[in-house]
């Protein structure tokens, strides 16, 4: 037997590096032996090696949420493939590039009950962009042209025009190690990859959104979690947007451009923003607002609105008068060189002022106690204490549930670089998302997470342990999901017995000796001086720590719907 499979896995390989892939993340297995060599032999790779598939998935998911870039997950024959199928999911509805790369076994070996044997064959259906099935290595010239091609076409399917999953199936005969004494064929093929730039949609996108603003003067700008990469270049075109049309900016945390120019309070502006504050056109960003309130008034408002979108048709409610299909940048230059008169500049300075005035009684809150309790911790004490304590220089991955709604209303402006699994937004795989972006990110990263989302990602510590730049997990041990308390099950109180034990689910289990158990450096907290000294101590050692911020365990209702009545008082 030659040594064909090695030098056609090693030529695979080389394709993903030419078509601009940096990292593999590998899960270990017999029949993907070629893949494994022929990644680690090639210089140009990062190799991550993560025993769980289901958490190898969301570790490359990590990865391209910064990046920008896919990276190939790589596992065997069998069942092993279908633990990606939760991220893959993800990164469909996300638009997050990702390329899974499946060893299989060969024809022969199907339909006989063959061991780790199963019908892999556009396996994930719709859940990819796209399915390549190579064949058994063969030495044709055709054949090795395709390999490297393969490579290049998964890698910008993942990317666009919508990015997501793609899935190459490739199939090995054994012997799967190298075979001593037979020389490996010098196989060679220059990989091409052109893509298609989306300059000759901006024109076009140009004269559509001049009929759709014609006459507009009160932009609101409604930035939803991100679907790509903010970078420089795109809080440029924000920037420069903003003041071709003198527009307003609300922006949820998830969409990484909350800062202290745009509005923080967006829930708690929706009465005057449907009423004397009304705007007259709203233009969305990225995907759908995690805001109930704010969803339920996109639903039903009248205003003309202009959904601008990298990825998807990410309008739920189906009331969009126009989707432009433009990253965020071209979109927004767009929209700037489409507008064509001049701004209400009152209108503008009167929301920035009532913004402005629900801010400072925010503050008053925390400092009189409505949000307080004599320096313990509380939910919206951790959210806003986080969002101060992280530099401009780190990411913060955001968990589902309370945590990103309470990030989003108590968190003020957050400098940190904010990075959201909303695309399916589920709670799984958020440890081991978190620690794939530690994995390629310049500064420190911290996950921000509630306790049954720790719990439901826990053997994902092992792969924390192994983190050697700041990784900070703070999760939030209020004893279950206390997000169902928010719900109309959790008001009917013949129900309260069942909704305790059928969806809160309490748990009782220390969060911090569970890290420990897994070598990871853990504290168990429950005053906000404490918090204060751990995140700074966290973000400077050169490793992960688990933070557990204990709080009672029907506070949190409390203290939201406090807040919601003094605001209410505010206006």
């Amino acid at each position: 037997m030659s040594n064909l499979h090695v030098a056609w896995a090693k030529l695979l390989f080389e394709g993903f590096v030419a078509a601009g892939v940096h990292d593999v993340v590998l899960s270990p297995g017999s029949r993907s032996t070629p893949l494994a060599l022929a990644a680690g032999a090639n210089e140009a790779l990062r190799v991550h090696v993560v025993l769980d598939e289901r958490q190898a998935g969301f570790f490359a998911l990590g990865q391209a949420r910064v990046t920008g870039r896919p990276s190939v997950v790589v596992c065997t024959s069998g069942t092993a493939a279908a633990h990606y199928l939760p991220s893959l999911l993800e990164a469909r509805e996300a638009g997050v590039p990702m390329v899974v790369l499946t060893a299989d076994r060969p024809w022969e070996a199907h339909h006989a009950s063959s061991s780790q044997t199963t019908d892999q064959i556009k396996l994930f259906g719709d859940a990819v962009r796209g399915f390549f099935a190579l064949g058994t290595p063969e030495a044709h010239e055709l054949a090795l042209a395709a390999v490297t091609r393969v490579a290049a076409q998964a890698v910008a399917l993942s990317q666009g025009p919508v990015a997501g999953g793609v899935h190459v199936n490739a199939p090995f005969r054994k012997p799967l190690e190298p075979v001593p004494g037979s020389p490996i064929p010098e196989l060679v093929a220059k990989p091409t990859l052109r893509l298609e730039t989306e300059a000759r949609l901006v024109p076009a996108a140009q004269d559509t959104l001049a009929d759709q603003l014609a006459g507009a003067r009160r932009p609101l700008f409604l930035a939803g979690p991100a679907t790509e990469v903010v970078g420089l270049h795109v809080l440029a075109s924000l920037q420069n947007t903003l003041h071709r049309t003198g527009g307003v900016l609300l922006a949820e945390a998830t969409s990484g451009l909350r800062s202290e120019t745009s509005l923080l309070h967006g829930e708690a502006l929706l009465p005057r923003l449907e009423t004397d504050l009304a705007p007259d056109v709203i233009v969305t960003l990225g995907l759908p607002v995690v805001s109930t309130a704010l969803q339920n008034w996109l639903a039903r408002t009248p205003i003309p609105r202009v959904v601008v979108a990298q990825a998807g048709w990410p309008d739920p409610w189906s009331r969009a008068d126009l989707l432009v299909p433009l990253s965020l940048p071209a979109g927004l230059d767009a929209v700037a060189h489409a507008w064509g008169r001049p701004a209400d500049s009152s209108w503008h300075d009167a929301v920035r002022a009532a913004d402005a005035a629900l801010e400072s009684a925010q503050l008053h809150a925390f400092e009189s106690g409505v949000l307080d309790s004599v320096g313990a911790l509380s939910e919206p004490v951790i959210a806003r204490r986080l969002a101060r304590a992280l530099p401009a220089s780190s990411a913060l991955v955001i968990g589902n549930s309370l945590p990103v709604r309470d990030l989003d209303v108590f968190g003020g402006a957050v400098r940190a670089r904010c990075l959201h699994q909303r695309g399916v937004a589920g709670i799984d795989g958020l440890l081991a998302g978190a620690a794939g972006t530690a994995s390629v990110a310049a500064g420190p990263v911290a996950l921000y997470v509630g306790d049954v989302s720790f719990l439901h990602d826990a053997g994902a510590l092992a792969l924390l342990a192994q983190a050697r730049t700041p990784l900070v997990v703070l999760v939030v041990n209020n004893d279950g999901g206390r997000i169902f308390h928010e719900l109309p099950v959790a008001k009917r109180p013949e129900l309260e017995e069942r909704v305790n034990r059928l969806f809160v689910t309490p748990h009782g289990h220390s969060l911090a000796a569970i890290a420990a158990g897994f070598g990871v450096k853990s504290e168990r907290l429950d005053r906000a001086a404490d918090l204060d000294r751990a995140l700074q101590e966290a973000l400077v050692h050169p490793g992960a720590t688990v933070l557990e911020a204990v709080v009672p365990p029907a506070q949190g209702t409390a203290l939201r719907t406090a807040w919601r009545a003094e605001r209410g008082r505010s206006r």
